[in-house]
């Protein structure tokens, strides 16, 4: 009698998934707030952003661009990435919500999947990796390897791989799909809050870390993080939009200036989902001046990195890889001892909170 208790419990949780219930409740940041003030001595501003969603243009998702746009300006997205699989969309903003839309594509490769962005056209012939990378440079775009460790689409690389700029450390579809187990064990509460029911999946990506980590010891590699968003009836935009963003520092949020930040890794992954990151800013500076995230600068007695978070935060400082320095602050300000390339993370109740771009110290 127990068991059968038991198992009836489970199937009445599940039903409402089973047709296509939305959750009751949903917490997001809501609406986008009004932009910071540039930070002094910057004339940047923060953009927060959804890195590679999906429409009804993939094979595997649901959701209409109009759909997107509603919910990305529902849950605070000030842009969103498109990026469908081998389909190109043309427009560069919704008049209705203002929020703009960079066009990508997921390309489907020899070694894994490739989301190209800033080029002009869309590439037929996308098999070959070697041959489309080299297409997409040759249009001025880039290249950023998707999920890099996602079962059989896992990344094979090669010695070839100069052309590859940018690197997805983070991917809220891969981390969902890895822990399908807890993921159903928070049904139940996903009918409460979805959003903060999926948080819990989660996880500091040590794998992507490590391998980026390698990358930056050869050459200038950006780290984005992916929502990946499908928008399939079990979890829709508005659910996933929030839990995992790219946040940009450009000047405004045109498509051109946009894109030209993202190209020189003047961005940062924050997962939103735990508190706000808007106002999050880390430079270093000397005598030669201000450098923002994916910039580089001369070494002198006067370097120092300078950090600002929105609360009390862990922040962690990686010298080429290796933990460096620590300190719990709001602001904090670090002379550095010599060259190195120098990132952060950021802890927040123990979970990682913000992913920070290198800044290179020659």
């Amino acid at each position: 009698m127990r068991r059968a208790r038991r198992l009836l419990t489970a199937a009445l949780l599940t039903l409402p998934f089973a047709f296509g219930c939305t959750p009751l409740v949903r917490r997001h940041p809501g609406p986008p707030p009004p932009l910071d003030p540039p930070a002094e001595g910057s004339p940047l501003r923060d953009y927060r952003g959804a890195w590679h969603v999906h429409t009804e243009l993939s094979h595997d998702s649901g959701g209409t661009l109009e759909e997107l746009c509603q919910a990305a300006n529902a849950v605070g997205i000030h842009f969103v990435v498109v990026s469908d699989h081998n389909a190109r969309r043309t427009s560069e903003s919704d008049p209705e919500t203002g929020v703009t839309l960079l066009h990508g594509v997921e390309y489907s490769t020899d070694r894994g999947h490739v989301v190209a962005l800033g080029d002009r056209e869309l590439h037929p012939a996308h098999r070959d990796s070697e041959k489309l990378v080299a297409a997409i440079g040759s249009q001025g775009g880039l290249s950023i390897v998707a999920h890099p460790f996602w079962r059989s689409d896992s990344w094979r690389w090669s010695d070839r791989e100069e052309l590859i700029t940018h690197l997805e450390v983070a991917n809220l579809a891969v981390d969902i799909a890895e822990d399908i187990g807890a993921a159903l064990f928070r049904l139940p509460f996903y009918l409460i809050d979805s959003t903060r029911a999926l948080s819990g999946l989660l996880d500091r990506p040590t794998a992507e870390l490590q391998l980026w980590d390698r990358l930056l010891a050869e050459r200038p590699v950006f780290a984005l993080g992916a929502c990946d968003a499908h928008s399939r009836w079990y979890i829709g935009y508005e659910t996933a939009l929030p839990l995992l963003t790219t946040h940009v520092l450009a000047e405004s949020k045109a498509a051109a200036d946009l894109i030209s930040a993202i190209r020189n890794g003047r961005c940062y992954v924050a997962w939103d989902v735990f508190g706000t990151t808007d106002g999050f800013r880390y430079c270093v500076e000397n005598g030669s001046g201000r450098t923002e995230m994916g910039g580089e600068t001369t070494w002198d007695e006067a370097t120092r990195l300078r950090v600002h978070v929105p609360a009390d935060a862990r922040i962690e400082v990686r010298r080429n890889g290796v933990p460096f320095a620590l300190a719990t602050a709001r602001r904090w300000s670090l002379p550095l001892p010599g060259p190195g390339t120098y990132r952060l993370e950021v802890y927040r109740n123990e979970t990682l909170w913000i992913l920070s771009n290198p800044i290179f110290v020659r």
